[in-house]
């Protein structure tokens, strides 16, 4: 059908009554008031599906979110009602299930906007390599795409799974932002069991057959085996992404291969994973408190080192 469709954002006008106005003999007449609606158009701008939504989400999967009044549902690239505007929050498919809400409980819905998991749990996760995170209280766990719990509900955080394998903690707690610290991190298989012991004082997940982990205060790389690759020795790191991590030795940042060895010198305030052969970079910016990088001047590294600086 369309590769892609876009949004478009109408403004209809629908007529209402003035309110009294301060010249004498002013009578009441009909006013127009703009109202926005949304729709979409193809690539060359043909309107495929007429604005009448309140809300119209990207397309993900042939399926978006769009709202009507205060509720969720989700339409086709035809824009053909796949579920109903009934819930009271939506997200995109991902892996051929989407995340709703009804009231304060989240569940799953299928691509025939079918519900396969009611809405029960606290929060809950798009799927990643067949399960779906979800969390009630405190605790999380994984659902398959029947919806059935698959991975008890036990740990104290869960990231979604990355090269067969979950990120996983206990002992930690919720902060104010949201964020669980402490406790102790591992990582978990698709049946549960305990595949790198929960011992380690941070992670990130896999990425090209490596995952970074915290020991005391310093980062290193592990394989799938746990068996530590590159010493930690870091000060942060993020994923490998396209054969290089970004690392942070002292105060700058800087780019290794998957031996440890530095390629990109440590000289940027902060550095970004590489992605379609060049890693964002910045001089002079700072952190907020919400982790969002202010400031500074912006540019991007290629694997030689070179850098491009925004203007």
């Amino acid at each position: 059908m369309f590769k892609h469709l876009y949004v478009i954002l109408s403004i209809l006008l629908l007529i209402s009554i003035a309110s009294p106005s301060y010249c004498e003999e002013q009578k009441e007449e009909p006013q127009l008031r703009p109202v926005a609606k949304y729709g979409y158009v193809d690539e060359s701008g043909k309107l495929v599906i007429k604005p009448q939504f309140d809300y119209a989400g990207e397309f993900s999967e042939g399926i978006a979110v769009i709202g009507i009044g205060s509720k969720y549902g989700y339409i086709d690239t035809t824009g053909k009602m796949i579920a109903e505007a009934k819930f009271d929050e939506a997200m995109e498919f991902c892996e051929g299930y989407a995340v709703v809400r009804t009231g304060e409980k989240y569940g799953y819905i299928d691509k025939t906007g079918k519900i396969i998991c009611e809405p029960k749990f606290d929060f809950a996760y798009n799927f990643s390599e067949g399960y779906g995170g979800v969390q009630s209280g405190a605790k999380y766990g994984f659902v398959d795409g029947t919806g059935k719990v698959v991975i008890d509900i036990k740990f104290d955080d869960a990231w979604t799974f990355s090269e067969g394998l979950a990120m996983v903690n206990m002992g930690g707690k919720m902060n104010n932002q949201g964020m669980v610290t402490g406790g102790k991190w591992g990582f978990i298989d698709k049946t549960g069991k305990s595949i790198i012991e929960i011992k380690y004082d941070g992670a990130w997940p896999f990425s090209e057959g490596l995952a970074s982990v915290k020991i005391k205060d310093k980062w290193g790389y592990i394989d799938k085996t746990g068996k530590v690759i590159i010493d930690a020795k870091f000060t942060q790191t993020l994923p490998f992404s396209e054969g290089l991590a970004a690392v942070k030795i002292k105060n700058k940042w800087g780019y290794i291969d998957k031996t440890g060895k530095v390629i990109i010198e440590p000289k940027f305030d902060f550095a970004d994973s590489f992605s379609n052969g060049k890693g964002h970079v910045n001089t002079g910016g700072k952190m907020n408190k919400y982790g969002e990088l202010m400031g500074g001047k912006n540019g991007y590294v290629d694997k030689s080192g070179h850098v491009e600086w925004e203007k």
